[in-house]
């Protein structure tokens, strides 16, 4: 509320980006970056704008990529879209700051906002379901809809596929439009919101130091602490190539726990823990 707020009734325009993360493709800092709402707010007034990731988001100015961006896509250039590889949001927030103002060299960003797919479906759960494409749109059937009008490459033909994310405006403008008009259901939102930046599907990073710091007080921005851990592409690696391996990658993880009881200070001693993690593949098409 701080960063919408205090924005609004400014005498100057900054940018509030929310960029939407298909967190079944995942990267180091949530997921594959598909769709980005972009707010200009200030002078006592909100304006709303979506663009794709693909034919709207690519900068004009090239940006030297990492060396990940080079060796697993075969890029020298860097768009918003592979922007959030780390594990330390306020880094994402900055690439994707520096991506965006490729595009937009006049615009100030004030606050990056990075919502995951998994809290869309939570939100509509919440809200009830919506009309998208003549389809009702709901938690449970969100994302294998998305996956047949947008990711299956065989349902469209060359021109098609410029446009086919062009669903994902329809579907935020719905859903925005749908939370604003139902205002009885803002307090289970809220709750939502805060259990969901616990488990990183909404991360919130603000340029202005002052509101940052009441984030990281409130516990809704945690510092990064790993000092010098800065490799998390061994979560992403299959997937990297845009091949979508962990849709149809089952991650399988079995753990035994096994305690050893001392009878004589009638305590558990030790404890012995076996974990086994497996993959399994159950997809029929699209094989990575």
């Amino acid at each position: 509320l701080s960063i919408f707020i205090g924005q609004i009734f400014s005498k100057t325009t900054k940018q509030i980006l929310v960029v939407f993360q298909n967190n079944n493709e995942l990267r180091g800092g949530g997921g594959f970056i598909t769709q980005l709402l972009d707010i200009t707010a200030g002078k006592g007034k909100f304006k709303f704008t979506f663009r794709n990731d693909l034919n709207e988001l690519q900068g004009k100015k090239l940006i030297k990529p990492p060396d990940s961006v080079k060796k697993f896509l075969k890029l020298n250039h860097w768009y918003i879209r592979d922007a959030n590889l780390f594990g330390d949001f306020e880094k994402n927030a900055v690439s994707i700051s520096d991506n965006y103002k490729t595009l937009f060299e006049k615009h100030e960003v004030l606050a990056v906002i990075a919502v995951n797919f998994a809290l869309i479906e939570k939100i509509l759960k919440t809200i009830g379901s919506i009309k998208l494409e003549n389809k009702n749109i709901d938690g449970d059937n969100l994302f294998s809809a998305l996956t047949k009008d947008v990711s299956s490459i065989d349902l469209h033909d060359i021109d098609e596929l410029k446009n086919r994310k062009h669903l994902l405006k329809k579907l935020f403008r719905q859903l925005c439009k749908k939370v604003i008009l139902m205002p009885w259901k803002w307090p289970a939102l809220a709750n939502l919101f805060y259990e969901s930046i616990k488990t990183k599907d909404l991360q919130i990073y603000c340029f202005n130091k002052q509101i940052q710091k009441k984030l990281v007080h409130n516990n809704l921005f945690e510092p990064f602490k790993l000092n010098g851990a800065t490799d998390f592409l061994a979560i992403v690696e299959n997937n990297f190539l845009g091949l979508k391996t962990n849709r149809y990658l089952r991650r399988m993880v079995f753990h035994n726990v096994q305690f050893f009881f001392d009878k004589k200070t009638k305590s558990v001693s030790d404890a012995y823990v076996k974990v086994k993690i497996r993959n399994e593949h159950f997809g029929s098409f699209n094989y990575p």
